[in-house]
Protein backbone atom coordinates (compact mmCIF):
# COMPACT_ATOMS: atom_id res chain seq x y z
CA UNK A 1 0.00 0.00 0.00
CA UNK A 2 1.25 3.41 -0.93
CA UNK A 3 1.39 5.92 1.83
CA UNK A 4 -0.75 9.01 1.71
CA UNK A 5 0.37 12.67 1.39
CA UNK A 6 -0.80 13.19 5.47
CA UNK A 7 0.47 9.53 6.04
CA UNK A 8 4.11 11.51 4.66
CA UNK A 9 3.58 14.71 6.26
CA UNK A 10 2.97 12.83 9.78
CA UNK A 11 6.30 10.73 9.56
CA UNK A 12 8.46 13.58 8.86
CA UNK A 13 6.45 15.96 11.31
CA UNK A 14 7.82 13.12 13.70
CA UNK A 15 10.83 13.61 13.24
CA UNK A 16 10.45 17.26 15.10
CA UNK A 17 9.37 20.07 13.71
CA UNK A 18 12.78 21.39 14.04
CA UNK A 19 14.39 19.70 11.45
CA UNK A 20 17.13 22.12 9.59
CA UNK A 21 16.40 21.56 6.62
CA UNK A 22 19.96 22.93 5.72
CA UNK A 23 21.39 20.40 6.28
CA UNK A 24 19.20 17.56 4.93
CA UNK A 25 20.04 15.51 2.00
CA UNK A 26 19.01 16.63 -1.10
CA UNK A 27 16.85 14.26 -2.06
CA UNK A 28 15.01 14.33 1.64
CA UNK A 29 14.97 17.88 0.73
CA UNK A 30 13.23 17.57 -2.29
CA UNK A 31 10.57 15.24 -0.19
CA UNK A 32 10.12 18.29 2.47
CA UNK A 33 9.07 20.71 -0.43
CA UNK A 34 6.98 18.31 -1.73
CA UNK A 35 5.28 17.90 1.14
CA UNK A 36 5.05 21.86 2.89
CA UNK A 37 3.76 22.61 -1.28
CA UNK A 38 1.03 19.90 -0.23
CA UNK A 39 0.06 21.25 3.06
CA UNK A 40 0.32 24.99 1.94
CA UNK A 41 -2.41 23.64 -0.98
CA UNK A 42 -4.82 22.05 1.82
CA UNK A 43 -4.69 25.07 3.07
CA UNK A 44 -4.75 27.64 1.33
CA UNK A 45 -8.17 30.23 1.06
CA UNK A 46 -9.02 31.03 -2.22
CA UNK A 47 -11.63 33.40 -3.69
CA UNK A 48 -14.46 31.24 -3.90
CA UNK A 49 -14.07 30.04 -0.72
CA UNK A 50 -16.58 31.13 1.73
CA UNK A 51 -14.03 32.11 4.42
CA UNK A 52 -12.03 34.14 1.64
CA UNK A 53 -11.62 37.74 2.42
CA UNK A 54 -9.96 40.29 -0.03
CA UNK A 55 -7.25 42.52 1.35
CA UNK A 56 -7.11 40.96 5.20
CA UNK A 57 -4.92 43.80 7.65
CA UNK A 58 -3.99 42.60 10.65
CA UNK A 59 -2.65 44.88 13.58
CA UNK A 60 -0.47 42.47 15.70
CA UNK A 61 0.09 45.75 18.51
CA UNK A 62 3.44 46.36 19.91
CA UNK A 63 5.94 44.16 20.45
CA UNK A 64 5.92 42.56 23.89
CA UNK A 65 10.18 42.69 24.42
CA UNK A 66 12.27 44.46 21.76
CA UNK A 67 14.25 41.98 19.44
CA UNK A 68 17.20 44.24 18.89
CA UNK A 69 17.30 43.18 15.27
CA UNK A 70 16.45 46.08 13.06
CA UNK A 71 17.78 48.47 15.18
CA UNK A 72 20.77 48.93 12.93
CA UNK A 73 18.16 49.75 9.77
CA UNK A 74 16.24 52.02 11.76
CA UNK A 75 19.41 54.26 12.16
CA UNK A 76 20.45 54.08 8.99
CA UNK A 77 16.72 55.00 7.67
CA UNK A 78 16.83 58.20 9.93
CA UNK A 79 20.46 59.42 8.50
CA UNK A 80 19.03 58.95 4.78
CA UNK A 81 16.10 61.03 5.88
CA UNK A 82 18.23 64.01 6.69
Amino acid sequence: REETAEEKTERLRLRGDDVDLNKVEESELGKYKRLMEEEFKKNAIKPGDTNWVHDVQVNFGDAEEDCGWDEEDEEAEEEDDF
